[in-house]
């Protein structure tokens, strides 16, 4: 446990395989789940791999996000459908989010704001007015 996170890796090296792969967990003290991965190949040495997934989760944790990179883009059509405000606390926002920003505004109409999260750590709030997806009535 680091300053009440619990932290957990898991490395492989593939039988046969010239690859490694590592993962690494952190569990904050509300039970918020970051993580972050990273590949490692015959070029890359499996320290450069770890520091570079520890670096990806540290990232996350400093931000104080409540959902990782991978996670992230996940959310937003999610936050698109349901009804009302949704809003996420996130790091620095990936390619995959903005997009999933612009898809979900262009397929949905929901209106989407993302705006800095206070701090100068590159954390962004994504909020979104969802369009309250019903089930049509007489649909089986």
């Amino acid at each position: 446990m680091i300053n009440g996170l619990i932290i957990k890796s898991f490395y492989s090296l593939a039988k046969g395989s010239n690859g490694s792969s590592v993962f690494v967990l952190a569990e904050t003290s509300t039970g918020c789940l970051l993580g972050d991965s990273a590949v490692g190949s015959p070029k890359v040495r499996p320290r450069e791999s770890g520091e570079a997934a520890a670096d990806g989760l540290l990232t996350s944790i400093e931000s104080g996000a409540c959902a990782d990179r991978w996670l992230q883009d996940q959310l937003i059509l999610y936050m698109a459908l349901a009804e009302g405000t949704s809003r996420v606390r996130t790091g620095p926002l990936t390619l995959h989010t903005e997009t999933a920003i612009d898809i979900a505004r262009k397929f949905t109409g929901a209106k989407f704001e993302v705006r800095d999260g206070g701090e100068e750590d590159g954390s962004k709030v994504i909020e979104c007015q969802g369009i309250g997806l019903r089930e049509a009535k007489g649909a089986n």
